[in-house]
């Protein structure tokens, strides 16, 4: 109960709250500078010659007390190397289920890192492992028709919006169910 009193009385975001466990160190310019390459941000060629507690000002990933510099928790979650360290279960897990629910066989892969990192990979590993495509010849006409087992936007979607609205409070993995 007195933890929900807290949570009730903290307007701040999980995402935007400092991290008093997490130092300056446990965020990495390699990982940054690479997202902001990949994003396309003009923050990427500045980053270069600029100063590294100011290039995390700018992105709003360390708290503004010059005295008291620490990690916000976003700046943790994308830019540290191991986020499961301040974030228990901040994973994707891809759950195979090849003989049904009740079945004896589950195949699971889990994905951990940055969540940028972790949603990309597990995007890769779902179209690489588990989509399958038919296509079905016609002769009567040139064109095939397609047909996956999975729709492939859908499932991007889907885990795109589980990754970046999950609570991170919450000590629970991302769980995808691949059924048969």
């Amino acid at each position: 109960e007195v933890r929900d009193l807290y949570s009730l009385a903290n307007k701040v975001p999980f995402d935007d709250r400092i991290n008093h466990e997490a130092e300056l160190s446990d965020l990495n310019i390699t990982l940054i500078q690479g997202y902001l390459r990949q994003v396309g941000s003009s923050l990427y060629e500045e980053s270069k010659h600029m100063d590294f507690v100011e290039l995390c000002r700018n992105m709003n990933i360390v708290n503004t007390l010059p005295e008291y510099t620490k990690p916000k928790n976003v700046g943790l979650m994308f830019f540290s190397f191991e986020p499961e360290r301040f974030f228990p279960y901040a994973q994707i897990d891809v759950v195979q289920f090849p003989d049904g629910t009740g079945g004896d066989s589950i195949l699971e892969h889990t994905f951990r890192g940055p969540l940028h990192n972790q949603l990309r990979e597990a995007l890769l590993y779902i179209r690489n492992s588990i989509l399958e495509e038919i296509i079905v010849k016609h002769p009567e006409r040139a064109e095939a028709d397609r047909f996956f087992n999975y729709p492939y936007a859908a499932i991007e979607e889907a885990l795109a919006n589980a990754v970046y609205h999950k609570g991170y409070d919450v000590r629970e993995p991302i769980e995808v169910r691949v059924l048969s």
